[in-house]
């Protein structure tokens, strides 16, 4: 949920870090990357499904939070402020991109993954249940890639992100209402999606 982390920052709210960054500190935008940088790479790649344009759309997420430091209003959460610019990034780079589905990838949903894409602590599962969970993350994976844009996105950031719904709507410039219904839809969706082909998974 964005974080308090060890160090000079690590009592301070993000919006409270942004207000810092905006008023000249440069290494409270360190640590604003290195808060929300691996967040924002599995939001992105969810919805553009290719990892070098997900860097690249970080990275303009972040030069963008660099341009816009004036204009932040610390009064507001920093989270779906944050996420709504990317969005934007999403949006700006991808007005006519075909999608590539079914692409078998590792998902950053995965609790054993950490930023790297490397088993956190392969030790603490057996070789099977390990196995069953990456056929299982690869197939919600492929699942996801294939829902609607407006389903996956609302399910990658409110279920992926953990933002809340309100959250979500304030990310994407929606309505909350509108926001709710795409996700229990999309839940839908994907549920269903994962039973005909024989699996679900607790995520959903």
């Amino acid at each position: 949920m964005g974080g308090k982390n060890i160090g000079p920052y690590g009592e301070l709210e993000d919006r409270q870090v942004m207000a810092a960054y905006a008023g000249g500190d440069e290494n409270a935008f360190r640590e604003l990357f290195q808060r929300y940088a691996p967040r924002l790479f599995g939001y992105l790649n969810g919805m553009c499904r290719d990892r070098e344009s997900a860097r690249d759309m970080v990275q303009e997420t972040f030069l963008r939070v660099h341009r816009s430091r004036d204009r932040y209003d610390p009064e507001r959460p920093f989270r779906p402020w944050l996420f709504r610019i990317a969005t934007n990034v999403h949006n700006d780079r991808h007005k006519s991109w075909i999608e590539v589905l079914a692409r078998r990838t590792r998902s950053l949903f995965d609790p054993d993954l950490k930023e790297g894409n490397e088993p956190a602590a392969p030790e603490r599962a057996r070789p099977d249940r390990r196995a069953e969970r990456t056929v299982m993350t690869e197939r919600l994976t492929r699942e996801l890639a294939a829902l609607p844009r407006a389903y996956r996105q609302v399910l990658l950031l409110r279920d992926g992100q953990e933002l809340t719904c309100r959250e979500t709507a304030e990310a994407l410039g929606r309505p909350v209402g509108t926001v709710l219904s795409l996700v229990w839809r999309g839940r839908r969706l994907l549920r269903e999606s994962l039973e005909r082909k024989g699996g679900r998974d607790s995520w959903v």
